[in-house]
């Protein structure tokens, strides 16, 4: 990714996730960042007030969109209920059967 937007650190999350970029008339696959952050610096004694959720794929596999990251920024409620649903859902994943 030459013209990466999120900047890539030990700490991120998943430096490298297969992803698809979908529009009405286009489907196209390439490698993507996800990485979820909590404000490095809040205000002085304060603790972060959200997680922020950012999602980038690779521009250089991408004819139909240019470089960008989109972003999400969730209360530490939502954090904990995408928490929840991404467990039950990987639960179902790892269920024979299922």
């Amino acid at each position: 990714m030459p013209d990466r937007l999120i900047r890539i650190t030990a700490s991120t999350t998943f430096p490298l996730l297969e992803a698809t970029a979908a529009g009405h008339d286009f489907a196209e696959d390439a490698e993507a960042v996800l990485d979820v952050t909590t404000p490095t610096i809040p205000p002085e004694n304060e603790t972060p007030d959200h997680v922020t959720v950012e999602l980038e794929l690779d521009n250089t596999d991408l004819t139909e969109l240019p470089a960008h990251v989109d972003r999400v920024t969730l209360s530490g409620d939502q954090a904990r209920h995408l928490a929840g649903e991404l467990t039950d859902a990987a639960d179902r994943v790892d269920e024979p059967g299922s």
